[in-house]
């Protein structure tokens, strides 16, 4: 496994449509994604 290093709040588009998933990191046990979305609010 291959270790990359950077910040997350970079390459973050303008707007998108959609959520963006990014895995950042994946093994045999684990799933780490990051999740960018346009945000929704609950009353």
């Amino acid at each position: 496994m291959r270790a990359v290093e950077g910040n997350l709040f970079t390459d973050l588009a303008d707007s998108i449509r959609e959520e963006d998933f990014s895995t950042l990191l994946a093994t045999r046990h684990i799933k780490l994604v990051r999740i960018v979305s346009t945000g929704q609010a609950t009353p």
